[in-house]
């Protein structure tokens, strides 16, 4: 085989070979792509996720203190009611 023909199969070889690896290389590419995108989001969630923290530190808060005014309002009612006491009045 003389030089022009080695030439000519490498050529091929090459091109060949980055016709058929063309795919994976974009599939490659595709994947890289869709890890940064979701890196640049990342902040974004961190700052949801506080925002879902803060909401649900206020909610505890509020149900504390309702928790503490419905057992307020069952030890009142717990207690037995005494009739008032009424002054005497002078009958006369």
């Amino acid at each position: 085989m003389d030089d022009g023909m080695a030439f000519i199969v490498a050529i091929i070889f090459i091109l060949g070979s980055f016709r058929l690896l063309r795919p994976l290389v974009h599939a490659i590419a595709d994947v890289l792509r869709s890890r940064f995108a979701q890196d640049k989001t990342l902040p974004a969630r961190d700052e949801q996720i506080d925002a879902l923290h803060d909401v649900i530190e206020s909610l505890q808060y509020q149900v504390a203190r309702l928790s503490e005014r419905v057992e307020f309002t069952e030890r009142l009612l717990e207690k037995p009611r005494e009739a008032p006491e009424r002054e005497p009045t002078l009958k006369g």
